[in-house]
């Protein structure tokens, strides 16, 4: 078939078939790639952004809140700056927190987030019993023993169930 064509067409077929190939080889790699890139996107949009989130939440919850009221209590800033302090610091968590909710979630995500908004709210009850108790210094006047324990005692679940579903979700 071959020994038919001109040596023009010859030359020509020759350097044809490998441009060819590569095309087909481009196109293929290009193709993976892609997958690749979307892969990529569901790993960062269903696992790690989630953990961010969380991350997010929990540092504003079980870190900001806390720091605060005990520098507060501490006498290292006024009730002005603790009311701004917990407002920001409870708008940014639950910015967080609804964020996570929103992502594609796990079972055992399911299960772990009821119990996490349980506890979200004794934390969100005490924060709002002792913001009442500002007026007057009361806050301050709390028996220092008594007061981290509550504080704890209430914090701690939270903090726990999330360091649960931090790992849960980062594995």
């Amino acid at each position: 078939m071959l020994s038919q064509l001109t040596v023009r067409m010859r030359l020509i077929f020759l350097a044809l078939l490998p441009l060819i190939v590569l095309v087909l080889v481009i196109g293929m790699a290009l193709n993976n790639a892609s997958r690749l890139n979307q892969s990529f996107e569901e790993l960062f949009r269903d696992r790690m952004q989630p953990v961010s989130q969380l991350k997010v939440f929990a540092d504003a919850y079980a870190v900001t809140i806390v720091d605060s009221l005990h520098k507060y209590r501490a006498e290292v800033f006024g009730e002005g700056k603790l009311r701004e302090e917990l407002a920001a610091a409870r708008q940014r968590g639950d910015q967080a927190w609804k964020a996570y909710l929103a992502t594609d979630l796990t079972q055992e995500e399911n299960l772990r987030i009821d119990r996490i908004r349980g506890d979200l709210q004794k934390v969100q009850q005490l924060v709002d019993r002792l913001v009442g108790q500002l007026d007057g210094g009361r806050l301050r006047a709390l028996e220092p023993i008594a007061f981290n324990r509550e504080l704890y005692d209430t914090f701690d679940p939270l903090g726990n169930e999330l360091e649960g579903l931090i790992t849960h979700a980062a594995a």
